[in-house]
């Protein structure tokens, strides 16, 4: 079972099945604004929360999960996974989706092809991608960008001609390319809606495994200094997602 825990500004009463509870579902978050200059009172508030919580009941701590809904941008997850839920519930994979828009995030490199866009966000309405025959995001493996398991070889000889362009049989093209997902998106086509959604749902989930691996790897006797120093591997990993969507539209 999971418990809603719903407090109020400026004291945190625990009722006493929340402070049994291993599994508690914060609720009012999502009503602080989250736009730049409310992001300490936002973070302030979830700290205090949890912390009245965790208190309420020390023998829990380290059983006890905590849950988010309605987190409806980036920053509001990787702001919610510092301090420290282990759940996230967000639409925002829907809501990209529906407006013909892709998560582009690159973990490897701060120099990141993703910085060339709005944010890590990639709008597919653009005239840009018209002739743009690359994935939705080199290197991803969703349903819309991993390669394309027939071969130009079982194809008839009339496709090369209408790609008018010289095909290499050695190299498969992505599954659905941007220019083809820019069509169908001019096209007001469900399809470019259901690719955008699969790209979209399997980055997030990609960016929800790498921030719990990072958690994992944080060694928990050192922890609480490493995280007052800025020095754990989730805060390194999340400065680096913040500097691809510092400039988003979306927060």
């Amino acid at each position: 079972p999971i418990n809603i825990f719903a407090p109020q500004l400026p004291k945190f009463k625990v009722p006493d099945d929340i402070a049994n509870s291993v599994r508690v579902a914060i609720v009012g978050w999502d009503c602080i604004p989250s736009i730049q200059e409310y992001r300490l009172q936002r973070r302030a508030f979830l700290r205090g929360a949890i912390g009245t919580i965790q208190s309420s009941s020390p023998t829990r701590v380290n059983e006890r999960k905590f849950l988010l809904l309605a987190v409806n941008d980036i920053q509001s997850i990787l702001d919610a996974a510092r301090e420290g839920v282990s759940i996230i519930g967000t639409n925002i994979a829907a809501e990209w989706s529906l407006s013909g828009k892709a998560l582009v995030l690159d973990y490897d490199t701060n120099e990141s092809n993703a910085n060339a866009h709005n944010g890590g966000i990639m709008d597919l309405n653009d005239e840009h991608y018209t002739r743009d025959s690359l994935p939705l995001l080199p290197g991803c493996k969703c349903l819309s960008c991993r390669p394309r398991s027939n071969h130009h070889s079982q194809r008839p000889e009339g496709y090369r001609h209408f790609l008018r362009c010289k095909i290499d049989d050695s190299v498969t093209p992505p599954s659905f390319s941007r220019a083809y997902i820019h069509h169908l998106l001019r096209a007001k086509e469900m399809l470019a809606e259901t690719l955008l959604f699969a790209h979209n749902l399997h980055q997030l989930l990609v960016l929800f495994q790498k921030l719990s691996s990072a958690t994992q790897l944080d060694d928990e006797s050192s922890f609480e200094q490493k995280r007052l120093e800025k020095t754990t591997e989730l805060e390194s990993l999340c400065q680096l997602i913040e500097g691809q969507v510092q400039t988003s539209g979306d927060e």
